[in-house]
């Protein structure tokens, strides 16, 4: 291959060593792997999304996003988790302390999810009451998803 940048010798490379694996593996192989992908895969029945803290008097301290651009991903993920069904677990620290009060917003979006206000333990796993909830959720070994600044 004279005449080629190291980039194009690469890519036919990688394109050949593809197509002979792809064609090393015999058409049982493949459904296997098909199957255990397919029941791998994360979905309502077999995970929770935790959101954790998401409190208005901590939004403050976000400094990776402006406040904005946080809440509104919080608040897009909460909106994809009711969309698709997915069992959530809200939980806050010491509302009536400088945290403030969980995201009313997420409050009025998920009126019927399971919601664990703590006294103020800064560790959601601290707390029983969070604890027994998730594995309420986790009977068959779920997965669990957290989005939150003090996951722990």
């Amino acid at each position: 291959m004279t005449g080629y940048s190291n980039e194009v010798k690469l890519g036919v490379t990688v394109m050949l060593a593809l197509l002979l694996a792809a064609n090393c593996q015999s058409s049982a192989q493949r459904n296997i792997a098909a199957q255990q992908v397919k029941e791998n895969r994360i979905s309502a029945n077999n995970s929770v999304l935790l959101l954790l803290d998401h409190q208005t008097g901590l939004f403050q301290l976000v400094r990776d996003y402006d406040v904005y651009t946080f809440k509104n991903n919080v608040l897009a993920l909460a909106a994809t988790a009711k969309l698709y069904g997915v069992p959530t677990i809200l939980t806050s620290s010491l509302e009536k302390g400088p945290n403030g009060p969980l995201l009313p917003e997420l409050r009025a979006m998920l009126p019927n999810t399971t919601f664990i206000p703590r006294p103020g333990e800064i560790n959601a796993w601290d707390n029983t009451d969070f604890v027994n909830a998730v594995k309420v959720r986790q009977s068959g070994g779920l997965p669990v998803s957290c989005d939150s600044h003090t996951a722990g």
